[in-house]
């Protein structure tokens, strides 16, 4: 059974859901998502778990193909690059680098929509020749190499729970939160598991008027789904607009910020560049840090440099190596240099598997090795320590849903912000 729950406020989702008996599992879009949930899950003495749709589906796989041998292989971009560059050169030699990327991006885009190639000719048709060329011949490699990528493997599972009975192990509610779009087979999946477990999507009622047919929400709505509306809660929002010249927002916020403010910036995701416009040295922020970033980038410069002449992939190992143990052996050892270094092992030690070959290293293939590399770097988020307590929380707009309608927030906008026109 799936239903749709239309809320007001997210204390009335809290006290919907701990009516519900039995287990209950919410799955978020991202480990952004899923952290803030928590939070607000425990504000409200609620301790169900809480999974990333990637763990979610990965935890779906295991139980569903328990001791059998035909599990799918399902694999990440950073995997599926490596593969498909390494066939390039004996199916598609001439390909550039940039229009092997571009292909690639839009061959994952419409596999999100249909795992049809023939149904995509109308689509493929506006293309370049090159790109329509490359986006075929990943689908057909896909196909013979017997993998899936992310949107195949939402296909698998659907197929999978349509086609068994109930598993005790997944017999849970399953609420999937702050999802903003759900692609064609992530839809799927949704009314696949909802044959027989309960899923509940909630949905803000304020927006429920407003939905298109082209909306996410009406492709589950023309399923068999049962939509409730918790009371609505009317509030009269106390706003005033401030209009300010152009970059001095900061001078209009150090005369009015208070301890415990919230100051919300009118972009989809925050930077090291935006902390420069709160005037604070009480600021409490968020944001997600590519750890190893620099040295990666220091590290594809050194090899672009060592490797001006085609190589082999033997000669890289080895190069590599030697700096490796230069690293060790130096009186300052720079344990980033040598994750970087590790790094770039690990992808040859990937590619050792895939192939016997000893793949040759031209341009092409250090700058392929550099995306891999950059996809499998650590990655974490900080919160800035100071000697002050830190009282003024920064958000972006994609935590909009943590911000605390108790305290008073300042939402900035300004001329530099171009990502505020396409977030709704």
């Amino acid at each position: 059974m799936m239903q749709i729950v239309y809320f007001s406020q997210k204390s009335q989702l809290w006290t919907q859901l701990q009516a519900v008996t039995g287990k209950v599992e919410f799955i978020t879009p991202s480990p952004a998502k899923a952290d803030s949930l928590r939070l607000q899950l425990g504000a409200a003495g609620i301790s169900h778990d809480v999974v990333t749709i990637a763990k979610f589906t990965g935890g779906l796989v295991e139980n569903l193909w328990e001791g059998l041998d035909d599990r799918p292989q399902i694999k990440r971009k950073a995997d599926l690059l490596l593969i498909f560059g390494i066939l390039k050169n004996s199916h598609f030699p001439e390909l550039g680098f940039e229009q092997f990327m571009q292909g690639y991006n839009l061959f994952s885009d419409l596999r999100s929509f249909t795992m049809d190639e023939d149904a995509l000719s109308s689509v493929m048709e506006e293309q370049p020749v090159e790109i329509q060329q490359s986006v075929s011949l990943f689908w057909r490699l896909l196909s013979q190499i017997g993998m899936l990528d992310e949107h195949g493997a939402y296909q698998a599972i659907s197929e999978r729970l349509r086609s068994v009975e109930e598993d005790e192990e997944l017999k849970k509610t399953y609420v999937f939160y702050g999802f903003q779009h759900l692609n064609g087979q992530q839809v799927d999946l949704l009314k696949a598991l909802s044959i027989r477990y309960p899923v509940i999507i909630p949905f803000p009622l304020a927006l429920k008027n407003n939905l298109k047919r082209t909306d996410w929400l009406s492709w589950l709505r023309e399923h068999k789904v049962q939509e409730s509306d918790l009371a609505e809660v009317n509030q009269e929002p106390k706003a005033n607009w401030l209009k300010v010249n152009s970059r001095e927002i900061a001078r209009t916020l150090k005369d009015r910020l208070k301890d415990g403010d919230q100051v919300l910036l009118g972009v989809s995701k925050l930077s090291t560049a935006h902390l420069d416009i709160i005037p604070s040295q009480k600021l409490s922020y968020k944001i997600p840090h590519q750890l190893i970033e620099a040295e990666i980038s220091e590290l594809s410069r050194d090899l672009k440099f060592a490797f001006k002449k085609t190589e082999s992939l033997s000669e890289l190992e080895q190069h590599l190596l030697i700096k490796r143990q230069e690293l060790i052996a130096s009186k300052s050892l720079n344990f980033k240099k040598l994750k970087a270094i590790e790094l770039y092992q690990d992808s040859i030690a990937v590619i050792r598997e895939l192939t016997d070959e000893d793949v040759m290293l031209d341009s092409f293939f250090l700058k392929l090795l550099y995306q891999v590399v950059s996809l499998n770097q650590p990655r974490t988020s900080y919160i800035p320590m100071s000697a002050h307590e830190l009282t003024i929380e920064l958000k972006d707009m994609s935590s909009l849903e943590d911000i605390s309608r108790a305290r008073p927030t300042y939402l900035c906008i300004d001329e530099r912000f171009d990502e505020i026109q396409g977030l709704g």
